[in-house]
């Protein structure tokens, strides 16, 4: 991921330096957690696409009909997946920064916000 800080922060300042890192943490937890939760998703999958029951079609629309349900099913639950990743990661992220909030490592950032 790219990480912005705001121009009005000097590169090299120490206002700077700790936005950078503090955003650097959060990528790294988002790109930690994706990893993780990567594999997890697609045992999920697997699995739910494995109990989706097949019907032998007697004509082209009703196999097309078949597929977009079979897809519909799929897209849907990959859909609860990522939304539970989500949630997961987000409450990661607002640990992180309650437990810097408890640390008063940013208070400066937050007090001139």
């Amino acid at each position: 991921p790219t990480i912005y800080v705001a121009s009005n922060y000097q590169k090299g300042s120490k206002e700077y330096d700790y936005i950078l890192w503090h955003e650097t943490e959060h990528a790294k937890i988002l790109i930690e957690n994706n990893k993780k939760y990567l594999g997890i998703l697609e045992q999920k999958m697997k699995k739910y696409a494995s109990g989706i029951k097949m019907t032998k079609a007697s004509n082209p629309k009703e196999a097309q009909n078949n597929g977009n349900i079979i897809f519909e099913k799929l897209h849907n639950a990959f859909m609860i997946n990522m939304n539970d990743l989500n949630k997961m990661i987000n409450g990661l992220q607002e640990d992180f920064d309650k437990k810097e909030d408890k640390q008063g490592k940013g208070k400066w950032y937050l007090s001139s916000t």
